[in-house]
């Protein structure tokens, strides 16, 4: 991705600015428990406010979602899935990948547990860079 489909992409976000909303930021399995039928939400260590798009592109990827679960999640959220909420998802979806990538990397110099952290992000930046090539 160079400077210019940056730019594209920063651009695409500012004209259809969205309110900052609480933020989970890491859905991935293992931070959710089913209690007798009720979901729970675990770990909000990383929780902030933010675009919801980034945690529907989160929880997208961690679930490896395909385009039409996509639409069905943003359905079930939203009422309906608008080309202009699959697109921002689309949109938003790398930049989760790359918050993966990056804390893996920054585990892999803090942690002391015996992970392979770089193979961790390893495996996320590569799927960012896949998710960048997505046209949509």
């Amino acid at each position: 991705m160079d400077d210019g489909e940056v730019a594209h992409g920063e651009q695409l976000f500012s004209a259809s600015p969205s309110a900052l909303n609480p933020g989970h930021d890491d859905l991935l399995n293992l931070n959710f428990l089913d209690e007798h039928g009720d979901i729970r939400i675990l770990d909000w260590e990383y929780a902030g406010m933010g675009d919801i798009f980034f945690d529907l592109a989160n929880i997208s990827h961690h679930h490896r979602l395909s385009d039409d679960q996509v639409r069905t999640l943003l359905e079930a959220y939203f009422g309906e899935a608008k080309p202009q909420t699959f697109a921002r998802l689309k949109l938003m979806w790398p930049m989760s990948e790359m918050h993966e990538a990056m804390w893996g990397t920054a585990q892999s110099g803090i942690s002391r547990l015996d992970e392979d952290f770089q193979g961790y992000a390893k495996l996320w930046f590569g799927r960012a860079a896949e998710a960048l090539q997505d046209p949509r």
